[in-house]
């Protein structure tokens, strides 16, 4: 589907990376790959493809929200945060972005309120269940209930009952595709219905 070539290679020689520029490689990675770069790479091409959806035809322009809403995301990957944050701010969103668990419970008690939170599932600090199910323990007291989203690359048979025993509502697969974000959001917040 794309035709960019990335090298893996055990030896860094002088020229090498000239040499791999020239041939028209995208990027130039030493074993051992870094598993992080490597999706980070992926991502990177799947972002600065014209397209943001890969598989489907974009049949009609980016939902807006019909009421601006503030939505609290939890992404430690860079390239993960920008595209959320771009995807989400084309639908009319604001975003305050965080980068770990506890700066999460940090931006609910200092920065809200938010309508709703995109959760990264694996982060530093703090993970996505652990910071889901401490959000829960403190709505207990207040009987409030802000949905949260799971962001995970984990798109397997099971993924979806394990976020919901932790607490959160749903989740979006990653690479997050612009379709699945907008109807989820209009699923969890229901007066952005247009």
């Amino acid at each position: 589907m794309y035709n960019t070539p990335y090298l893996l290679t055990s030896g860094d020689r002088p020229g090498d990376l000239n040499r791999a520029k020239e041939l028209g490689v995208f990027r130039y990675f030493l074993k051992p790959v870094n598993p992080s770069q490597l999706l980070d790479a992926v991502i990177q091409i799947l972002d600065t493809s014209d397209s943001i959806e890969t598989e489907k035809p974009r049949t009609s322009t980016p939902q807006v929200l019909t009421k601006p809403i503030r939505v609290l995301l939890a992404e430690d990957n860079r390239v993960n945060q920008v595209l959320a944050i771009k995807l989400l701010q084309r639908m009319g969103a604001t975003v305050v972005a965080v980068e770990n668990g506890e700066e999460v419970i940090q931006a609910l008690n200092n920065d809200g309120p938010f309508d709703i939170v995109l959760m990264d599932v694996q982060m530093p600090v703090m993970g996505g269940f652990e910071t889901t199910q401490a959000i829960r323990q403190s709505e207990k007291e207040t009987s409030e209930h802000i949905p949260i989203i799971a962001l995970t690359a984990h798109a397997l048979k099971g993924d979806r009952e394990k976020c919901l025993e932790a607490g959160m509502d749903d989740y979006v697969a990653k690479p997050i595709r612009e379709s699945d974000l907008s109807e989820t959001l209009v699923r969890y917040i229901p007066s952005t219905r247009s």
